[in-house]
């Protein structure tokens, strides 16, 4: 058997579900010694206080190592330099800490047990070993080459720069190594006292698989390095797996805020989660969870740090740097060798500040120190090579004989080294473009604080002041901290010279003010007070851990905790239809958006199945059934008014109304709506400001909606908003409310809550109080309905309520005792009460159209939501959610078990067709027959299913016979043993055998009455049946009768009770040999019986088992079974092999009495002689194996060494099961035989066996799995090929995107299965019902309903009119046709090919008329339209062409759609044969949902509307043309009379006039011409379709 150590060596873990791997039962106190604690968590109780324990999970455990190559031995001592390992000084003094991590050096995996247990016992620490290539894909490559560059900002924009691009084997190296970790935690964790800290990036996805184990664990994880803009974090392909497994600790730790903001944002914009702070603490909730957010940077160990500077050998460095350096100012920078250090850019800076400070060349120095670096690879290369170039054309430049002006020290050095410059530096510059905290300067400011042994080597007294002064970068995470610090912009090259000048001349005063400022904080904030706040934080955000109930949700590192109250459950169909049968006065309220419709549904309009369930349940007479929504009356009602009976409550009860032909009634507060005017214009201005929002007018409230908006700028929007409107409304009688992604100011006194409250006391005041309460609802304003029925249950004066269920949609905080998941499940719970109310019968109209019609199909995109605001798009009502099929279940039960009540037959064509049994007799006389006469068919269901049973009755008595190898056992006290028989386990085995052999003997009867197949008959098809009861006896005595009488007596019993007793042999080989060779003599036949039984079995069904994993346990099965019989001959061996010695000794004793071989049987056990005998014998002494024995036992030795011979059954059995199966899986390889034939020869069959089985067996259930994966095999394949094809294509990247975006359509919509190849492999008949399953009830749904319940459905129209006949003909030529977005369909001028029925998606079909210019119809297809109508009109005309008609219209795809298509031929076929499709009721129905026919329509009126509106200018032309007229020849006439008084008086103003009339003149012909022209120009027309011909009307 494969090893769990075997399985991490050969990479055999399983990546994509954590369930495969072997869960360790038992806590581990010490390496290798389990406890009796239970690794589960122990729900409903608290922990038990005792010591308390940390374990510290970090990448590399705080140990340092080496080995000695001369002894081979190795050496480890603590790191004290590590920081996992300071932080223990911030926990309680009796804590016990615990490390799981690597270790920094690597260890042969022969030394890996010895080093492991050293490690435990000496360092309570557990390293985690991982190989070659397991640890070059976790740390450098996925850790240190993908997400470090991409954390520090860095994208993979190419492959030679931002570290290496998303590999998926990088990425599953990752989970395995964080596997292995979390396996390391759990051999040291115990449940109820210990709390788990992860430290860094590195272990990201580790509390995802640690939370799966142990839902109560104490998880806490801090992450020492930056985290990314979620413009960065966005663009890794596993974000959200990332995310999940961060939320799933109790307590995320970041070093600023900045790091925490970029966390909290990713959280909003890609799950959906907003954050709350609240007394100082920031929170997210999560599934009911709080998921505290802790800000709180690192500090440095400080009495460390101050013991190295008290050290001599530091004040010896520091004074040798002193001298070294004498007369220059000193400024220090350590960084750690990689890109993101900048040290090149510092570099840059020193030479930059010589060359504009001349005078300081020879006065300065900057010594750069560089660490290792952690990782390998190009990007190391390169910095190095690129730093020391700069450093020494620097030092050329500047320097001279005894002065550089950079001193790179590129080799390691110590702590003291490292202190020892940072003391004699003036300045210290951190100038990282990227890092997470940096402590340099925390260590720097400490250093220059010195200590009495350094200042007095350096010469410095006591009373000094202390100086400092940091250069410290803008992007590096102790820059927030230290606030005396000078920032800079690490890039700006010039800026960081001149923060090096300063530093330089600053005066001692201003330094020192900084200094103390700096040491003040860095002292009181070190790591202890880290990690002791910390430690205080994740205990108190795990209080509350034992007073919630949680679920497991999902699957992988998708998995998460639901965490509810103990008193909050989920509402089940069963508990809410008991009560609601027992009670006769009904209260159902009943909540709109979000419960009983999706949020995110664009089309807000209920579903026709949410119409038919309120009806039913307002069709009873007990039931007042009220829908309370926020929504205003007027959309309400236009989509409630199918339901005659049902109650509504608008604006949050503003407006009431009992029935639908009822008047509204309004709220009692309510008031005028002046405040409107306020509200109106401040919600305006932040609509204009924020992109995505809106408002929403009621007519009792105003909401601005920014769901649309950028989550982070609507939510900062809506608080000022709120903000806003509360200052400027103080004075009005209203509300201001911010609720999900809204802003609402509504009426004070207004509320669900007084909804509830009216309505229970108008029922009781018509004598009707309620004693049946539901209400359920989905957000705060529903909340307030849970509160007010919460005080009305609380109120001792009102009239109790029976049965109340108070219910919320999702797991979140709620004032209701009772949840639902989602949408879907509510609309399952109406169901059920629907059910209860109108009976079995309508209601199962309803489910049968259900079910039949797949209306669900119309959910299909509806998203579902989380309690975490996260939604994803899937099958409504859980088809592919594992939690939702167990919440669906209830409702199951309740439709199928009315199904069975009323005998309904669901399903419809299906199940008219199924209810012929397999292999039924259908002509036989026979089957009239009594049953005793009655010959059976081989192939009918009864033979079938027996021959199962059979089949499983011969494996359990394959399995029963090898226990009675194990009735010989080896007895006696002390030194003295004997032979016995297990009395009791020969009482069982009989019983178990003799049940199994009535099950052969039944199976033999059932031969002699079961028919045959004539040989000769078998020409074609399955023969004819030979019914004749003697030729089939005959037959049945010629062939296997013989064979079914051995398998079938009863030897053994009769052996055991019977021949053995009355022989009273005195040799007790004599019982052992007879049984096993009866045993075995019926052990061959009986294993025989199986293969022919196999055989029918597939003859008649095709496999032994239905399902792969089925098949797989089968051969599993047949696996153990022969590991079982091994164990059971091993052990009856050596048995024989233990006499065997005892024998040979007494045959050799003569003195001081003689051995009898009687005396090895306990029968004789209390004889005199045997006692005395039995005191002086070495018999057995010479027989045990532990004494210096000359007997060889060989192979069994192991079975007399460890006491398996004469143990109780149960240890016995299960050694030698572990026996037969080690040595079958290892063919024998570890047996170690004497010389012995009989050994010998059961090695080789061991050897044999083990060869045979494992290539059969094993191989045929390798076989079974690996089908699960096949056709998913097949895809990635043809994927492949086609990404070869492309490219070698050389297709442009927009057509290979459509390629791609097709192919993983197809798959997701067909799993790969090839439909038609499968239709084609199937009789017409078959395949006609099979096409009429899948086509028809989709596209005549609308009008089945119809029939059935008189509504109306959304289906394709067409169809409606037709009867079943053509249906029948048109569904059996239908093709499926899958398109994804952007596809074109169809383009215009095209040949039209077929003719498509929208199913699902949206279309887009537009046309220019032949692109005419100017002319341009767009309109949109969505589900049951249709197009390629020009098509149905060239099949219905009488004298059509060969040739297809051309496309009138574009059709593109704007989403992804599935429709069914007619071909061309097809149709032409249909429309010839059936001349129904010519009738009147089809061109009335054609014309009027036909596009095209709609387009023709709308121009043709559009034209007369012009001619009709140019008619009318022209005519209004024509009037003013005549007023003008008539205007000029009066003006003409009077200017005449005036002509002699005008002349002589006013010469210029005569002029104008005349200048003004010709104007007008000129005006009104131009005009008329126009409207001359006008008349002759022809407006553009779009001519009429080419209509089909219906001229043979069939009446």
């Amino acid at each position: 058997m494969i090893t769990q150590s075997c399985k991490d060596s050969l990479g055999m873990i399983s990546v994509n579900d954590f369930r495969g791997l072997e869960r360790i039962p038992s806590v581990m106190n010490e390496l290798g010694v389990f406890s009796s604690s239970e690794v589960g968590d122990e729900h409903g109780q608290g922990p038990v206080a005792s010591k308390q324990r940390r374990i510290i999970v970090a990448n590399q455990l705080p140990i340092r190592g080496h080995r000695n190559e001369e002894t081979k031995g190795w050496f480890f001592e603590f790191d004290k330099d590590s920081l996992v390992l300071q932080l223990k000084d911030g926990f309680p003094g009796n804590t016990e800490v615990w490390y799981v991590g690597m270790l920094k050096v690597d260890v042969e995996k022969e030394d890996q047990e010895e080093v492991a247990q050293l490690m435990f016992h000496k360092f309570r620490c557990v390293p985690v070993f991982l190989t070659v290539d397991q640890k070059n894909k976790y740390y450098h490559g996925f850790c240190k080459h993908y997400l470090w560059p991409l954390f520090h900002y860095m994208l993979p924009l190419s492959p030679s720069h931002g570290g290496v691009r998303y590999d998926k084997s990088l990425w599953e190296g990752y989970i395995v190594a964080n596997q292995l970790f979390v396996n390391k935690v759990v051999e040291i964790y115990k449940p109820d006292e210990d709390s788990v800290w992860v430290h860094d990036y590195h272990l990201m996805v580790l509390p995802s698989i640690l939370r799966r184990r142990y839902t109560r664990v104490q998880l806490g994880f801090f992450l020492h390095g930056p985290f990314p803009s979620s413009e960065i974090f966005r663009t890794i392909p596993v974000r959200e797996q990332i995310l999940r497994s961060l939320l799933n600790c109790d307590l995320i730790g970041f070093q600023t805020f900045d790091y925490a903001r970029h966390f909290l944002s990713c959280c909003s914009r890609l799950l959906g989660i907003d954050y709350q702070c609240k007394r100082g603490y920031i929170g997210l909730d999560y599934f009911g969870k709080t998921i505290n957010i802790k800000i709180l940077p690192v500090g440095i160990h400080m009495g460390q740090l101050e013991s190295d500077l008290n050290m001599d050998q530091t004040a010896t460095l520091a004074k040798q740097l002193k001298e070294k350096f004498k007369g220059k100012v000193v400024m220090v920078g350590v960084d750690d060798l990689d890109m993101f250090k900048g040290i090149s850019l510092k570099f840059s800076a020193m030479g930059r500040l010589l060359e504009m400070h001349p005078e300081l060349i020879g006065g300065v120095v900057l010594v750069q120190i560089a660490n290792p670096a952690r990782s390998q690879g190009k990007d190391v290369q390169e910095v190095r090579f690129e730093t020391s170039v700069i450093a020494q054309q620097i030092n050329r430049k500047y320097g001279n004989e005894g002065y550089e002006p950079i001193v790179f020290i590129n080799d390691p050095l110590s702590a003291l080294e490292k202190a020892a410059y940072y003391a004699i530096s003036e300045c210290c510059v951190v100038n990282a473009v990227r890092d997470g905290m940096n402590l340099v300067s925390y260590k720097y400011t400490v250093c220059r604080q010195g200590s009495p042994v350094l200042d007095k080597a350096l010469g410095i007294n006591q009373s000094d002041q202390r100086k400092s002064f940091l250069i410290l970068s803008e992007f590096i995470g102790c820059s927030p901290s230290l606030s005396g610090a000078y920032r800079v912009n690490p890039w700006d090259v010039n800026a960081v010279a001149d923060a090096m000048y300063v530093g330089i001349h600053m005066k001692d005063e201003e330094k020192h003010l900084r200094h103390e400022k700096h040491y003040n904080y860095i002292s009181s904030h070190d790591v202890a007070f880290w990690a002791r706040s910390f430690d205080q934080d994740l205990e108190r955000a795990c209080k509350e851990h034992y007073l919630k109930r949680y679920y497991n949700v999902g699957f992988g590192l998708n998995f998460r905790v639901a965490a509810v109250g103990k008193n909050f459950r989920m509402l089940t169909v069963e508990t809410i239809v008991a009560a609601y049968n027992s009670t006769n006065s009904r209260l159902i309220l009943l909540d709109y958006d979000g419960t009983m419709l999706p949020k995110s549904a664009v089309d807000k309009t209920p579903r026709n199945e949410v119409i038919s369930i309120l009806n039913c349940l307002c069709s009873d007479p007990k039931n007042i059934v009220f829908i309370v929504s926020g929504r205003g009356r007027d959309p309400l009602s236009k989509w409630f008014s199918p339901c005659e009976k049902l109650g509504i409550s608008s604006e949050h009860g503003y407006f009431t109304r009992w029935t639908r032909d009822s008047r509204w009634e309004t709220c009692s507060v309510a008031m005028g709506c002046d405040w409107k005017k306020t509200v109106e214009p401040v919600m305006e201005v932040y609509t204009a400001t924020t992109d995505g929002s809106f408002i929403e007018h009621k007519e009792s409230a105003i909401v601005w909606h920014y769901q649309d908006a950028d989550p982070d700028f609507g939510s900062c929007q809506a608080k000022e908003l709120l903000d806003h409107l509360e200052s400027v409304l103080t004075n009005e009688p209203v509300v201001v409310k911010r609720g999900r992604q809204i802003v609402e100011v509504k009426p004070q006194g207004v509320s669900k809550g007084i909804v509830v409250e009216d309505l229970i006391s108008t029922m009781q005041s018509k004598g009707k109080s309620p004693d049946f309460l539901f209400c359920i609802g989905d957000d705060r304003s529903d909340e307030d309905m849970f509160e007010s029925i919460a005080r009305h249950l609380e109120n001792p004066s009102l009239p109790p309520i029976a049965e109340v269920f108070a219910c919320t949609v999702g797991h979140k905080p709620s004032k209701a005792k009772y949840y639902l998941d989602d949408t879907p499940a509510v609309i399952e719970l109406l169901q059920g009460l629907a059910t209860a109310s109108v009976g079995p019968k309508k209601i199962d109209q309803i489910i049968k159209f259900i079910r039949s019609s797949s209306f669900l199909d119309k959910y299909t995109s509806v998203p579902r939501f989380y309690s975490d605001g996260k939604h994803d798009k899937e099958i409504l009502w859980g088809k592919k959610d594992p939690i939702r099929l167990e919440k669906s279940s209830s409702v199951d039960k309740v439709s199928s078990s009315l199904l069975k009540a009323d005998n309904m037959i669901v399903g419809g064509r299906n199940k008219l067709n199924g209810n012929s049994k397999i292999g039924r007799s259908k002509v036989f006389p026979e089957d009239l027959a009594p049953w005793r006469q009655r010959i059976l068919d081989p192939g009918s269901d009864i033979v079938l299913r027996w021959n199962k049973i059979f089949l499983f009755s011969c494996l359990m008595a394959l399995f029963v016979d090898p226990l009675y190898f194990y009735l010989p056992t080896v007895g006696g006290e002390g030194e003295s043993s004997c032979v016995n028989t297990d009395f009791k386990l020969r009482i069982v085995v009989t019983f178990f055998r003799t049940i199994a052999d009535l099950f052969y003997w039944l199976h033999m009867l059932i031969k002699f009455r079961t028919a045959y197949v004539a040989p000769s008959s078998r020409v074609f098809g399955r023969g004819e049946l030979v019914m004749d009861p003697k030729k089939i006896a005959r037959r049945y005595i010629r062939s296997d009768f013989f064979i079914d009488l051995i398998a079938t007596l009863p030897l053994p019993q009769i052996v055991i009770w019977f021949i053995i007793p009355a022989t009273r042999s005195s040799r007790t080989d004599h019982k052992n040999n007879a049984l096993a060779l009866i045993v075995l003599l019926q052990y061959v036949p009986r294993l025989y019986l199986i293969f022919p039984l196999s055989s029918e079995i597939i003859k008649a069904t095709g496999v032994v088992t239905r399902t792969t994993w089925a098949g797989a346990a089968y051969n599993l099965l047949l696996y153990m079974l022969a590991s079982h019989v091994l164990g059971a001959s091993w052990y009856l061996l050596s048995i024989d092999r233990y006499t065997s010695c005892w024998k040979s000794q007494c045959r050799k004793e003569n003195s001081p009495v003689k051995c009898l071989l009687t005396y090895l049987d306990c029968d004789t056990f209390n004889d005199g002689e045997r006692k005395a005998w039995a005191s002086g014998t070495a018999v057995f002494k010479n027989c045990d194996p532990d004494n210096d024995i000359t007997f060889k036992y060989g192979i069994f030795e192991n079975a007399v060494k460890k006491n398996a011979v004469s143990s109780n059954f149960i240890e016995k059995y299960l050694y030698c099961l572990w026996w037969g199966l080690q040595q079958l899986s290892s063919y024998g390889q570890n047996l170690s035989t004497s010389t012995f034939i009989g050994e010998t020869s059961f090695a080789v069959l061991i050897s044999i066996l083990g060869l045979v089985l494992f290539a059969h067996l094993i191989g045929n259930m390798q076989t079974y799995l690996q089908s699960l994966t096949v056709r998913l095999e097949e895809w990635r394949l043809k994927r492949r090929d086609t990404e070869e094809w492309m490219k070698h294509r050389q297709l442009p990247e927009d057509l290979r995107k459509r390629v791609r975006r097709f192919v993983q359509y197809k798959w997701l919509a067909t799993r790969g299965v090839n439909e038609e190849s499968i239709l084609r492999g199937l009789p017409a008949d078959l395949r006609r019902d099979i096409q009429c399953h899948l086509c028809l009830d989709l596209v005549r749904r609308g009008a089945e309903l119809h029939r059935v319940l008189n509504l109306d459905f959304d289906c394709v129209p067409f169809f409606s009119q037709m009867d079943d006949q053509l249906l029948d003909a048109i569904c059996e030529r239908l093709v499926s046709s899958l398109s994804t977005e952007g596809t074109y369909i169809v383009r215009e001028g095209d040949p039209v090919t077929e003719m498509l029925f929208i199913i699902r998606g949206k279309l887009e079909s537009s046309t220019t008329n032949g692109g005419r210019t100017g002319f341009f119809n767009s309109i949109m297809l969505k589900p049951g339209d249709f197009c390629g109508e020009e098509l149905l009109s060239w099949a219905l005309h009488p004298k059509s062409s060969l040739n297809l008609p051309s496309s009138t219209r574009t059709v593109k795809a704007l989403n992804e759609v599935e429709a069914f298509a007619l071909r061309a031929e097809d149709l032409k076929f249909v429309a010839n044969q059936f001349r129904r499709l010519h009738s009147k009721k089809l061109q009335h129905t054609f014309r009027y949902h036909s596009h095209h026919w709609r387009t023709w329509a709308a121009c043709f009126i559009q034209a007369a509307w012009r001619r009709h509106k140019k008619r009318m200018v022209e005519n209004i032309l024509t009037m003013s043309e005549s007023f003008a007229l008539n205007e000029r020849e009066a003006t003409e006439t009077e200017q005449e009379d005036e002509a002699h008084f005008s002349d002589s008086s006013n010469p210029s103003q005569a002029k104008l006039n005349l200048g003004v009339t010709i104007l007008a003149s000129r005006f009104a012909t131009n005009t008329r011409r126009g409207a001359q022209k006008m008349k002759d120009v022809e407006m553009p027309k779009l001519p009429k379709p080419e209509e089909p011909d219906f001229s043979s009307d069939v009446e």
